[in-house]
């Protein structure tokens, strides 16, 4: 018996590319309950502790359960498990046991907890997306350009040096504008070291669409390059082409990112349900001031909860979605603990087209562009502008404090919105999101290498290089390859001067 959590990807999408043809979500996964898969349980030792001795605790009240381990994080010591108990269990006897892994074997393990799922807030929730659009212009002069200001913020910082980890349904690195950004990755779906984009042509939920969210990561890292065309993009596949991923793969795609030693992690998918591994991983993003943004989802309501995003114990930018003219998207959802607002809102004419003038456009996996709308559509123009603030300042520590220093950036460079929305001021965070005013706040960026940022290239940089050698985070690794070596030290001599 199961009850599945669902973690989704936040901007809807629909069917394979077939160029101009609108595809219309029509499940709606903000009417079905959050549920756990109690077969499958994730848990970390405690001290000294080892699996079969948590497992032979768990037989004193449970001897017919068993179970097989699916999966480990060795460094940090988590583990994931499938449980088998027999297949006359009704649910009296499971929820028995749910109540036992939960709360019993403290001194075995520091905690347990059951698998939740994980979705793309548009895997169902009826927005709207069509490709086919071919027009590089359409895409650099969308409305959000001139919205945010990016035209003015690149005039100081286009995010050089910084490199943008997107945990979403792939990257396709072929595409013209991707082509020479995307990083080397990890598909935590399949399991190997090719995070791709693709639409293998299967109804793999049984909702009747095929394909519904392939697309979506390649959509969100064109909109980080919009914002932020000098950062690189590290693809983290979480998400499978339906926009369904889980607990414990985004949990082992924030700790790649942290040991890839990324500034950003772009969260555009969230879950009802609190888990406590992904906030375990995203406390020690924080802990090592790496800044992650997340999806407000798209369901209209505050409660429950969109986790992360809608979380005060998650250290997260939660990010709510606006129209072209600052009004709450009728889909986004609005709390108290999110952050700011960004654009996500795509006008669609009669016929399911869209008005280009006031839609969200981006790259998609076949080379061409995309409309589309969706809180997960504001997320990556607010994590393109903290690739942009983060690349004006080599000087800021691996900490807490950088965090917090970038929030009171976009903050402060935030454009007021409580006004036009009434009964939702304080619930669209601190405003709508304005690269240019938050980049103006801070310096022109210095050029790669020079690490003091006092305006050339020399000694004193070769020093802070020579410090970090060796380490993951740190702004001397220039070339955003997770480590600080003689590659980047060539890059900082070619700029010598």
């Amino acid at each position: 018996m199961k009850r599945s959590h669902r973690v989704a990807a936040a901007a809807t999408v629909g069917g394979l590319f077939a160029a101009g043809m609108a595809i219309r979500a029509v499940a709606h996964p903000c009417d079905l309950p959050s549920d756990k898969e109690l077969d499958r349980v994730m848990f970390q030792l405690a001290d000294g502790a080892l699996p079969g001795d948590l497992l032979a605790a768990i037989q004193v009240d449970w001897p017919e359960v068993s179970w097989t381990q699916l999966d480990h994080e060795q460094v940090r010591g988590f583990h994931y498990v499938q449980v088998h108990v027999p297949a006359s269990w009704t649910e009296v006897e499971w929820e028995l046991f749910e109540e036992s892994i939960e709360h019993g074997h403290p001194g075995l393990a520091t905690w347990l907890e059951f698998l939740s799922a994980d979705e793309a807030p548009e895997g169902g929730t009826g927005s709207t997306f069509v490709d086919g659009i071919n027009d590089l212009n359409a895409y650099k002069s969308q409305f959000s350009v001139q919205t945010l200001g990016i035209t003015s913020a690149h005039q100081k910082s286009g995010g050089s040096g910084t490199v943008v980890a997107i945990l979403d349904t792939g990257v396709a690195d072929a595409h013209d504008v991707l082509e020479q950004r995307v990083l080397p990755g990890w598909d935590f779906v399949d399991g190997d070291a090719f995070p791709v984009d693709e639409a293998p042509g299967q109804d793999l939920d049984g909702d009747g669409q095929v394909d519904e969210m392939a697309g979506h990561g390649t959509f969100v890292a064109g909109l980080v390059a919009l914002v932020a065309p000098d950062a690189r993009i590290l693809p983290v596949r979480v998400l499978d082409p339906e926009g369904r991923g889980d607990s414990w793969a985004l949990a082992c795609g924030i700790w790649y990112a942290i040991d890839r030693g990324v500034e950003v992690i772009n969260l555009s998918l969230g879950s009802t349900d609190d888990s406590d591994i992904v906030e375990v991983a995203l406390e020690e993003a924080a802990s090592r001031g790496i800044v992650v943004v997340a999806a407000a989802g798209n369901c209209d309501r505050t409660e429950p909860e969109e986790f992360p995003a809608m979380s005060e114990e998650a250290a997260v930018i939660g990010v709510a979605a606006v129209d072209d003219v600052d009004v709450r998207a009728s889909f986004s959802n609005f709390h108290e603990h999110l952050a700011i607002a960004a654009p996500a809102v795509t006008i669609w004419t009669a016929d399911g087209q869209p008005v280009l003038e006031r839609s969200m456009i981006s790259t998609l996996p076949d080379g061409a562009f995309g409309a589309w709308e969706g809180t997960s559509v504001g997320v990556p123009l607010v994590s393109g502008a903290v690739a942009a603030i983060c690349a004006q300042h080599p000087e800021w520590e691996a900490a807490p404090s950088t965090i917090e220093g970038i929030r009171s950036i976009l903050s402060d460079g935030a454009a007021p919105i409580d006004g036009g929305n009434p009964g939702y001021e304080g619930l669209l965070g601190a405003g709508r999101l304005n690269v240019g005013a938050s980049v103006g706040l801070g310096p022109v960026a210095p050029r790669l290498g020079d690490l003091d940022a006092d305006g050339t290239v020399g000694t004193d940089d070769l020093l802070i290089m020579v410090d970090a050698w060796g380490s993951v985070h740190s702004t001397a690794d220039l070339n955003g390859s997770g480590l600080v070596d003689v590659f980047d030290l060539l890059m900082q001599i070619a700029a010598w001067g």
